[in-house]
């Protein structure tokens, strides 16, 4: 090779060389996705999902207005590394939701200089609203508004937004309005179980004040919770209803409207009516059901007392019941027994349209501590109910006094209730009663009334009393009232269905 082939050749080769270490600086110098270099943070973004700094917060309290509630506040925290005229250039919009009227709304401050303004809406940087701020420290600022609602206006929702210097999204927050609470009623007129042809059932809705509610915002809603195709209709027309909307009301005045339940190829049903007031619900809500004639179990309990079972069956509606068995058996397969068996079916006959008598099973234990029964109502053959019952050998007894004793004037009488069972008691149902004669009042060691029937779990403070656990209890004198004696019935005592049943009872005697 001569040379000047040679030359151009290393000449080449050197501009080769330099143009790769230019571009290589070059792409070292824009990675972005350098894994040392800080990744932006996208913590707490806001609705639409465009990335917030994070660091500034904003937050609108109370956000929840109610009649004369008019005034919010916005509270700024400013992070640390940010300045506060940094700060003071980012931007507040405050708008009122295009839903609600915007025409009238206003919304008033007071601006950093002291100036009183009133506007439709807000749109301005803030160092418009804001004066000094502490530049050390937790640097926080608060901003005033006060919402001024259209006459005419009964709920309203204004956005607060917060840009940069750019206009580029930050925060939003929001608070709403709502005009004053009424006092607005809902009555049932008719029953709330419907059977058969009975169908027919009116709502009174009463407005008690302290103003009229507005055109078009009271409404009731109708929701079908049970059943298939069953409808709501009003004025005798099957309507399918869903919603209604309500004429105004004036201060004490009521409208009532009369609704029917239509089953169609349903056999029961079940309604709901909500009260509507600006979209709110108004009191709890009325349930209406409607169900063809049935038979139920309506009372199965067992009471220690007497140490029976005891069950009634009703027959809901006006259709004949002639073959018609309640059905039980011992489900834990033990020595209990209820009439002697552990499992029978008894006939009750023709119910008719009436309900079969309170009846009771005698209960014996055999030793065992307790037992599960299954009770099933059939009617032709056929399951229409079932429910179990849980039996146990409870066995509570007064210890520490007998009867006939005697105490006397200040003294106090301690005893103790013991559980004789093999097995942990729940003694919430189980009551201790004390009684007096001649106007002589007693009271037990913590205070309680004796005269009031006390559950043992209130007094011991625990609802589980473990085998063969004593609790203890004392009674003293309250008042004499001048008498010399008094005679004294202690009563353990347990509530079955919608009696009480006395367990045991000592009496006492008090002289003083």
């Amino acid at each position: 090779m001569n040379k000047y082939l040679k030359k151009r050749c290393l000449l080449h080769l050197s501009m080769l060389q330099s143009i790769g270490i230019i571009c290589l600086l070059l792409v070292h110098a824009c990675d972005c996705t350098n894994s040392n270099q800080a990744q932006p943070h996208t913590d707490n973004l806001p609705e639409h999902n465009t990335p917030v700094t994070g660091r500034i917060h904003m937050q609108v309290t109370p956000t929840k207005l109610r009649g004369e509630e008019k005034q919010v506040q916005i509270i700024f925290t400013i992070p640390d590394d940010m300045s506060v005229s940094k700060f003071k250039n980012c931007k507040l919009k405050g708008t009122y939701a295009p839903a609600t009227p915007t025409s009238f709304n206003e919304i008033s401050y007071v601006d950093a200089t002291g100036t009183p303004r009133t506007q439709a809406h807000i749109n301005e940087k803030l160092s418009h609203f804001i004066t000094d701020i502490p530049s050390t420290g937790s640097k926080s600022y608060t901003l005033l508004f006060t919402l001024k609602p259209a006459s005419e206006a009964i709920h309203l929702v204004i956005n607060f937004e917060l840009f940069d210097n750019e206009d580029k999204f930050l925060l939003r927050d929001q608070a709403t309005w709502k005009d004053e609470a009424l006092n607005l009623e809902i009555e049932l007129q008719g029953k709330s179980k419907l059977i058969e042809d009975e169908r027919d059932f009116s709502l009174k809705i009463t407005n008690t004040g302290p103003k009229s509610t507005v055109s078009n915002q009271l409404k009731l809603m109708i929701t079908r919770i049970n059943g298939q195709d069953a409808t709501v209709g009003i004025d005798d027309q099957n309507n399918r209803l869903q919603e209604i909307d309500l004429e105004e009301l004036q201060v004490n005045a009521s409208i009532t409207k009369k609704f029917k339940i239509y089953p169609n190829s349903d056999t029961k049903a079940a309604f709901s009516f909500q009260l509507m007031y600006i979209g709110e619900p108004e009191k709890d809500p009325i349930p209406i059901a409607w169900q063809e004639s049935w038979l139920e179990i309506s009372q199965l309990y067992y009471c220690r007392g007497t140490n029976q079972v005891f069950y009634q069956v009703s027959n809901h509606g006006s259709l004949e019941k002639d073959a018609v068995e309640l059905v039980y058996k011992n489900l834990s397969n033990n020595r209990v027994t209820l009439a002697s068996l552990t499992d029978q079916s008894i006939a009750l006959g023709n119910l008719g349209s009436l309900s079969h008598p309170y009846s009771g099973l005698q209960v014996n234990f055999n030793g065992e501590a307790g037992a599960e029964f299954e009770f099933k109502l059939m009617d032709k053959g056929k399951v229409v109910e079932t429910k179990t019952i849980n039996l146990k050998n409870i066995k509570l007894r007064m210890e520490g006094i007998r009867d006939g004793q005697e105490f006397r004037g200040q003294s106090q009488l301690k005893f103790y209730v013991k559980n004789m069972s093999s097995f942990p008691v729940d003694v919430e149902d189980i009551y201790i009663q004390c009684t007096s004669s001649n106007g002589v009042s007693f009271k037990w060691h913590n205070n309680q009334d004796v005269n009031i029937a006390a559950s043992l779990a209130s007094y011991a403070g625990k609802k589980i009393v473990q085998a063969g656990e004593k609790l203890p209890l004392q009674l003293e004198l309250q008042d004499a009232h001048g008498q010399i004696d008094s005679s004294i019935i202690l009563e353990l005592q347990e509530r079955c269905g919608n009696q009480i049943s006395v367990l045991t009872e000592t009496a006492l005697n008090w002289r003083n």
